[in-house]
């Protein structure tokens, strides 16, 4: 049990731990025949970046393939930065939304492939088929199915992903929505989390508010003025220059 007193860090994982740029553009390329490099992501969401033909759908049909999140590599050094930083005494606490599968948006016609790729990743997506059925539509309950049943899968997977690669963490939330009500702000709200490693600018600065320091993971899409950022927004390159600054801020 992490003590009451206990000053966490907050991580992000897409972005912060894993390398889903390149992973997107392989998949992006296999599944849907469409040719993206991983420094032309500029913008996310990637169907907003100006001149790109990659659509939401497109984007969808990738993030809906299971083996985007069973197969995605991780981010160099965050592992063993992380277990050094666990083992010095800070608390580690890993937040991501992951809406998905999303039955609403999966590649028409290829609908039944869809799920049977995800019952082989985790048999838990039966719960989210379920969650999508069209007789719970037809019987005016499935918004209450959708609600008890979503992302049992996408957890599993998850919690697998982080045990696969060695990346220690003491609580995983997977949230429910990207806004101000979700975990991680709630969290930081109550003064648990002091420091949080982000990959989005808006996310940063919310974040800043709320905790002592945040650290900005640099991407191609991030890279606003560091002068538009809060001053407790820190760029860095590295998993490296987290654990040295952490390290040096607890002596």
């Amino acid at each position: 049990m992490t003590n009451s007193s206990t000053v966490v860090l907050g991580v992000d994982i897409d972005g912060v731990l894993n390398d889903h740029r390149t992973h997107f553009c392989r998949l992006l390329k296999s599944l849907v025949g469409k040719h993206l490099s991983p420094e032309e992501i500029t913008v996310v969401p990637v169907h907003k970046i100006p001149n790109c033909d990659v659509t939401d759908a497109d984007e969808a049909a990738v993030f809906n393939w299971p083996d985007y999140w069973t197969e995605m590599p991780p981010l160099r050094e965050a592992p063993a930065s992380l277990a050094r930083i666990r083992a010095s005494g800070t608390p580690v606490w890993i937040y991501t939304r992951r809406a998905w599968p999303n039955p609403r948006t999966l590649p028409q016609g290829r609908e039944i492939s869809y799920w049977r790729a995800w019952r082989k990743a985790s048999w838990w997506s039966v719960c989210d088929r379920i969650g999508s059925a069209a007789l719970l539509d037809r019987c005016g309950v499935l918004s209450y199915a959708q609600k008890l049943l979503p992302w049992h899968a996408i957890y599993r997977i998850t919690k697998h992903w982080l045990r696969r690669h060695g990346i220690p963490y003491d609580r995983l939330s997977i949230e429910t929505t990207s806004g101000p009500d979700g975990a991680r702000y709630l969290d930081a709200n109550c003064r648990r989390i002091g420091s949080f490693v982000e990959d989005i600018p808006e996310n940063a600065r919310r974040l800043a508010a709320l905790c002592q320091r945040v650290y900005l993971i640099d991407q191609p899409y991030n890279r606003v003025l560091d002068s538009e950022l809060p001053s407790n927004v820190l760029r860095v390159y590295t998993w490296t220059q987290i654990e040295e600054d952490l390290l040096q801020a607890n002596r």
